[in-house]
């Protein structure tokens, strides 16, 4: 199976991969740094934005009820209850929490949801290019 991921511009140049078509071998990967290690592909988006959990704070509206954050561990043992969930989902393990939303929303669909999830790892598999 190959995996593809988007890596930006300013990513490509800090892991050296734009400067090695250049023939610059002394940036980045050409240093022996694993190419894995410029793309976060294991942090969630609160992880990332330390700001986006007060922001989404600010306009949940409370008389909706609470806002359950879902960790990691939830995500296979609270989907049964009813309720509003917040899902803070890294890449990596976006298609496979996809699925298990899915099936929340078949069995509670009064429950209300945020998935956050940041797409540098296209849900199905393909390239998104």
């Amino acid at each position: 199976m190959i995996h593809m991921y988007h890596i930006s511009g300013t990513r490509m140049i800090e892991c050296g991969v734009d400067g090695i078509s250049l023939g610059d071998k002394s940036e980045g990967i050409s240093q022996g740094f694993d190419l894995l290690s410029f793309l976060p592909i294991h942090k969630s988006p609160f992880e990332r934005s330390p700001g986006l959990r007060r922001w989404i704070q600010t306009w949940w509206d409370a008389e909706y009820g609470p806002l359950h954050e879902m960790k990691p561990e939830d995500w296979f043992t609270e989907t049964s209850k009813a309720g509003n969930f917040l899902w803070n989902v890294p890449p990596a393990a976006g298609a496979e929490v996809v699925e298990l939303l899915c099936g929340h929303k078949h069995r509670r669909p009064d429950s209300m949801h945020i998935f956050l999830y940041q797409n540098c790892v296209p849900l199905n598999g393909a390239s998104s290019y």
